[in-house]
């Protein structure tokens, strides 16, 4: 089925109907890849179910109706201008039945559902929904920012090593997270309504999501994936774990290894920028040798897993995302293919946005993607437009630099 054409919205995203996020400050948002303040409600006030009802997410979705794309959809905007595969169409995609998506033929079963919600809301945007299935839930809240790196290209919410080395430098993201949130690494309050809910949630649940934070070690994680195998609902799970591969963690006595088994089928996203000493650089204090060793463990050890490389589009990887491409083609060990698909904004503190390339340094880099072979420069198209079609903004480099 395309939703698309199915609901007769142009610019459709099945999110809002079907997906659950909180961000690690607690606020809930239409998906991960979403700009701004969400909804504008936390788990500390909020139910998923709830959070999904509020006036912001109603306006939301409303806006799709009419047409409106949001503003907090900027991120797959511009991944779709540059021909880059945007959150959303990763989305869609899963909801057709033989898409290239490794479940959308399974997830192709439950796009009625989704479509027959958004007629429902079509006919009145004032309307509270109760979704019957939830494509995923990316439940970060409850474990807060603690993670052990402080890459780049991060931000303070989402690391609190960043936030700490952050505020030591005098940076204003970290000088901010600390006066809004009185410490580094940071757990909001969540509602014994938000834990209630899994009974209801959990057993329609397609995909659990892990990010943080590092999810690896945040204690909640754990029990969380606990609770779907007690309930019976693991073994018609999808868990996804977004990680950086530095940890194999035993918490209360189970490591990941104890849980894995459990699941239908368990994906592991790991997080690097570039392969070897440059992904140091950028993700530090990563050590790739480790980060490599584990991701062959995932691949290697267990039948029902599937490992690959994702990465961000940074002006510091922009030049040579090819290199994750092919090496993790070559690895012994059997990785899908690598994406890199989380375009670091313009507005981003950190200055990582591409525009920060100087010309001199992008014609270096095309140069490189020109010279490689026609199937690998063909799959590099897409950083090589955004590298064309990206005007240089020197306050931007200043700020990176």
């Amino acid at each position: 089925m395309d939703l698309e054409e199915e609901t007769g919205i142009k610019w459709f995203c099945p999110e809002p109907y079907a997906n659950i996020m909180t961000d690690t400050t607690g606020s809930y948002k239409p998906c991960c890849a979403s700009i701004g303040d969400g909804y504008e409600v936390t788990t500390k006030t909020h139910s998923p179910i709830e959070a999904m009802n509020s006036p912001k997410a109603k306006e939301f979705r409303k806006a799709f109706i009419d047409g409106k794309i949001p503003d907090a959809c900027s991120t797959c905007v511009k991944q779709e201008q540059n021909n880059i595969k945007s959150h959303r169409q990763w989305y869609i995609d899963r909801y057709k039945q033989g898409s290239d998506d490794e479940f959308g033929s399974e997830f192709g079963f439950q796009a009625q559902k989704i479509a027959d919600l958004a007629h429902q809301v079509k006919q009145d945007p004032n309307a509270d929904i109760k979704p019957e299935w939830f494509h995923s839930m990316e439940h970060t809240a409850a474990g807060g920012n603690y993670c052990n790196l402080k890459c780049a290209m991060c931000a303070a919410s989402c690391s609190s090593s960043f936030a700490k080395e952050s505020y030591e430098l005098n940076e204003m993201q970290g000088v901010d997270h600390f006066a809004r949130f009185g410490k580094h690494k940071y757990q909001p309050e969540v509602n014994d309504s938000v834990h209630k809910e899994m009974d209801y949630i959990l057993p329609r649940l397609g995909e659990i999501k892990l990010t943080g934070g590092e999810p690896l070690a945040i204690p909640y994680n754990y029990d969380l994936l606990q609770k779907a195998i007690d309930i019976g609902s693991a073994d018609q799970q999808i868990l996804r774990i977004i990680t950086n591969g530095t940890l194999n963690a035993s918490i209360k006595g189970k490591s990941i290894f104890d849980l894995i088994p459990h699941f239908r089928k368990v994906i592991f996203n790991i997080s690097i920028e570039s392969w070897g000493k440059k992904n140091d650089y950028i993700r530090y204090p990563s050590d790739f040798n480790t980060v490599l060793s584990n991701a062959s463990r995932y691949a290697d050890e267990f039948v029902n897993t599937d490992v690959t490389f994702v990465s961000t589009i940074n002006a510091l990887n922009i030049g040579h995302i090819d290199e994750i491409y092919l090496k993790a083609k070559q690895h012994g060990s059997d990785f899908l293919d690598s994406v890199a698909v989380s375009y670091v904004v313009q507005d981003h503190p950190t200055g990582m946005n591409v525009a920060a390339v100087p010309d001199d340094i992008k014609e270096q880099y095309l140069d490189h993607y020109f010279s490689l072979p026609y199937e690998v420069a063909k799959r590099m198209q897409p950083y090589i437009k955004l590298l064309e079609e990206t005007v240089h903004i020197p306050s931007l480099t200043k700020l990176l630099m």
